[in-house]
């Protein structure tokens, strides 16, 4: 951000591929503060399977004021159904 205004992190899901879902809970909950702290918004995108063990990992860590958060901070989910339910709304070939 040295030479530029973006006010977002972005992490592609492929970060969180072969990783423990424990280790990923830690690196979302240190990314979480450290947006918050230097008040930039948090973009990431990961598989439903991931996000899903992440969620576990928060509660099992007897963390669940963070699960709830991850939980509600979700903004849209995309699905492999049809074309309609793909990012940008088409199939592309």
């Amino acid at each position: 951000q040295k030479n530029s205004n973006v006010q977002f992190l972005y992490h592609d899901g492929s970060l969180f591929a072969e990783t423990d879902p424990r280790q990923c809970y830690r690196m979302l909950k240190i990314a979480n503060e450290m947006c918050v702290d230097q008040k930039k918004q948090y973009i990431l995108n990961m598989n439903y399977d991931m996000y899903d063990n992440i969620i576990i990992a928060a509660k099992d860590a007897g963390d669940d004021s963070f699960a709830k958060h991850l939980t509600e901070s979700v903004r849209l989910k995309l699905y492999d159904t049809s074309p309609q339910d793909k990012l940008l709304g088409v199939q592309i070939k």
